[in-house]
């Protein structure tokens, strides 16, 4: 797909605002080998804001794992599609135990490495990572465990800037935006 007409970055940016996070910046279309050098940045940028996208790292997860709620991927108040009942059920009962959550690692972990605590207990998976960086879906009880490892690498877990307190503070009940 090719860019076309007089626009100027700035206005690319503000008509093209990623919907996820404000923050996050602005989607440009264009060809894709024109970008091939800014994709490692891109990757790196959207590990660290703790973003997942692609089949890869959302596949099998629910809306909610996967931040749909606080990404603006999910509109509670639409219908008529796949999972509708579910998503909508989850809204307003459920207790969303486990999220995509960013890391900060001490080395290059494989994708789909077991997250383990202290104990070598599993408490999430790996999603996506580079040498500095990963995704992974995890226990909330497990966020403020001190010693995560995954491939016997350190792991840190990091609260997005996105992502409201409330979500990390009590998950032992429900954890969804509809929270009165």
């Amino acid at each position: 797909m090719m860019l076309r007409g007089f626009f100027s970055v700035e206005m690319c940016l503000k008509e093209h605002r990623d919907p996820r996070f404000s923050k996050f910046g602005g989607r440009v279309f264009g060809n894709p080998s024109d970008f091939s050098e800014n994709v490692e940045k891109y990757e790196n940028l959207r590990r660290a804001a703790g973003i997942a996208e692609g089949a890869g790292e959302l596949a099998d997860l629910l809306p909610f794992q996967a931040n749909g709620d606080l990404l603006n991927m999910v509109a509670l108040d639409k219908g008529c599609y796949i999972g509708q009942e579910l998503t909508a059920r989850t809204a307003h009962t459920g207790v969303i135990r486990r999220r995509i959550m960013p890391f900060e690692c001490q080395g290059q972990v494989r994708q789909g490495a077991d997250i383990l605590d202290e104990k070598k207990n599993k408490v999430g998976k790996v999603i996506s990572s580079d040498t500095s960086r990963c995704l992974g879906i995890l226990q909330l009880s497990s966020f403020k465990l001190a010693k995560l490892t995954a491939d016997d690498v350190a792991l840190t877990a990091r609260q997005p800037e996105w992502m409201p307190d409330k979500i990390l503070a009590n998950n032992k009940t429900r954890t969804s935006l509809t929270d009165a």
